[in-house]
C-alpha cells in the first residue's frame, strides 16, 4: 500500500493517474477524485498562474544578474 502511495505523490501525468485509478483501490481512487476536484477549482488554477508566474519572474531575474 506505501508504494500505491508513493507512486500517486510521484504521478506527473494523467495517464500515470490513470494507471493507478485501474487497480480499483478505493482509497486511491478518492485521493484522486479529490485531487481532480481541487486542480479544477478556479482558486487553484489562479494560484498555480501565479506560482509559475513568480518562478518565470525568478529565473528570469537571474539570468539578468549573470548577464549584466
Amino acid at each position: 500500500m506505501l508504494l500505491l502511495w508513493l507512486s500517486l505523490f510521484k504521478a506527473e501525468t494523467e495517464e500515470e493517474l490513470e494507471k493507478i485509478k485501474e487497480m480499483e483501490v478505493p482509497v486511491m481512487n478518492q485521493a484522486i477524485n479529490a485531487y481532480y476536484t481541487i486542480t479544477a477549482s478556479s482558486e487553484f488554477c489562479e494560484k498555480e498562474r501565479l506560482r509559475a508566474k513568480a518562478r518565470h519572474d525568478e529565473a528570469q531575474a537571474l539570468y539578468n544578474a549573470r548577464k549584466g
